[in-house]
């Protein structure tokens, strides 16, 4: 019998669902069944998901890392051995997907900013293992970089203030993040959250009176002020009142745009890639011709159509 779309091929079986024949170039075997390319497509994500799987598994040993340095360059790779009391670490180089690309580099500890443990390089990190995450006990914290970037955490067990470098547990639970290697010397401060929320309020209140304008709303300008701290959540939370309540204007729509932008990239940074292409989204519709923006779009959808080709199809 011959295949209806390969006429000069012998038919090797019928879809086990829809029950097409066709030759071998036409259906796929699994499990001793046969199925069309339609219907195979849900067993190859299947496939896919669970090699994912098995190579986080292998990898338990060998952590996912996103180096940050301070002179702003940033490297992604795994590393067999880090010892945080050490000089430095060998980091063996992966691609976009995540796959070795057969490069090490030597990166000594006082080049570094800050190292990301990750759960996934693909920003698959919701079907990951979260068997890597530590538990703590420890305090509330947060870091100011010599850039003037921000970020808040947990500390880690054995945190000691003397130490050269030491760890932070993201506050949030559904991040690609697992913990932060802060390096000391590249932090202009390191508060409590206690803290910093006392010296945040009494900046705030000196802010206000030196910026109070009858013409811009409150909000607006607490805004402005974790914008310049670079605290983008807040700032992005407090723009959306101001526009809740006086409406938008063309420069509150510019600062909201800024403020999406550093959150896309922020999450850009840790592979958290549909976060990130969320928020660069959101810039495109309010500023259509905005060329950083639409760069990053393209960059975002390229990495999840390599990465997640059907998952982006949907």
């Amino acid at each position: 019998m011959r295949c209806p779309k390969h006429l000069r091929s012998e038919v090797v079986g019928y879809c086990h669902v829809c029950g097409a024949f066709g030759c071998a170039a036409c259906l796929n075997e699994y499990e001793g069944a046969f199925y069309c390319h339609r219907h195979f497509e849900p067993i190859e994500e299947k496939i896919k998901r669970e090699k994912r799987r098995e190579q986080s598994r292998l990898r338990m040993e060998r952590p996912l890392l996103v180096v940050c340095r301070r002179d702003g360059h940033m490297a992604r790779g795994t590393c067999v051995t880090l010892n945080p009391h050490g000089e430095g670490f060998h980091l063996e180089q992966v691609d976009a997907k995540g796959d070795p690309s057969g490069k090490t580099v030597y990166i000594p500890f006082e080049t570094t900013k800050v190292i990301f443990y990750v759960k996934s390089f693909d920003g698959n990190f919701a079907e990951m293992s979260n068997t890597l995450e530590w538990q703590s006990k420890g305090d509330p914290m947060v870091v100011v970089f010599e850039d003037g970037e921000l970020l808040r955490g947990i500390t880690a067990h054995g945190y000691r203030r003397d130490d050269p470098r030491f760890y932070l547990l993201p506050e949030e639970k559904d991040t690609n993040c697992l913990r932060m290697l802060i390096e000391r010397a590249a932090t202009h401060a390191i508060y409590s959250q206690d803290e910093y929320r006392h010296r945040c309020h009494r900046e705030l209140e000196h802010y206000l009176e030196l910026r109070q304008n009858p013409n811009v709303a409150r909000d607006e300008i607490i805004g402005d002020f974790y914008f310049e701290h670079h605290d983008y959540q807040r700032a992005l939370k407090y723009y959306r009142s101001a526009r809740a309540e006086r409406g938008e204007t063309p420069a509150l729509s510019k600062k909201l745009i800024s403020t999406k932008y550093n959150l896309g990239i922020r999450h850009l940074k840790i592979a958290e890639y549909d976060r990130a292409l969320e928020y660069m989204e959101l810039v495109l519709k309010a500023d259509p011709d905005n060329e950083r923006a639409r760069k990053k779009v393209r960059q975002l959808r390229d990495i999840l159509d390599r990465v997640r080709p059907k998952a982006v199809a949907r």
